[in-house]
């Protein structure tokens, strides 16, 4: 009889459900099925592009295509081989690329007359200063003689900025350095392959 109750007692045992595996399975799976269920919607909708305009209600007014031509029609100097002007993501670009011989003094003369013959098709204080609920277009202007090579490691390179946020254009000489001990101090450092003290 006693070997009997024993038995029972096992086949019980064996036949009571493991509530802690169950429970185990189902805080794992309810992750997986959401992770699962994002993956598929996005990869759904990953061909489609996303519509929308972050400068809705601002930009106002806005710069007209013809403007942008009326500003490149009267950069033609003299010193310039290329001129670019373009409209991208609420920021007015202006590259000029002069002559390899232009001097210091005449590109950051062309930077200034550049500046003032944009104000004078699109004001300043209307196209690129912000107002008290609306956001305005930047504007940049960048002056260079050459791009620097191992031929010719200096240039002279301007950049000329006017954020809509800030009161004024702010000019900088990007072709010198700031703080030229810095600048000897990272020059001396030993290129690629070679080691320190050669």
């Amino acid at each position: 009889m006693a070997i009997l109750k024993k038995t029972n007692k096992n086949k019980k045992n064996k036949r009571r459900p493991n509530w802690l595996l169950r429970f185990t399975i189902v805080i794992v799976a309810v992750p997986c099925l959401i992770l699962a269920f994002v993956l598929l919607t996005s990869m759904g909708s990953s061909s489609q592009p996303v519509v929308g305009d972050r400068f809705k209600g601002q930009l106002d007014p806005k710069i007209e295509e013809s403007k942008l031509k009326d500003i490149e029609g009267l950069l033609g100097y003299a010193e310039a081989e290329d001129v670019e002007v373009n409209l991208k993501s609420a920021t007015l670009r202006i590259t000029i690329n002069t002559k390899d011989e232009t001097t210091n003094e005449q590109i950051a003369a062309i930077v200034n007359d550049a500046y003032a013959k944009v104000d004078s098709i699109l004001p300043i204080a209307t196209y690129f200063t912000n107002k008290e609920n609306t956001k305005m277009y930047d504007l940049e202007i960048q002056v260079y003689n050459y791009l620097p090579d191992e031929a010719r490691p200096t240039n002279i390179h301007y950049v000329l900025v006017k954020n809509a946020s800030a009161e004024s254009q702010h000019t900088d000489i990007v072709s010198n350095a700031k703080n030229q001990e810095v600048a000897d101090k990272l020059k001396s450092y030993p290129k690629k392959g070679e080691e320190i003290g050669q």
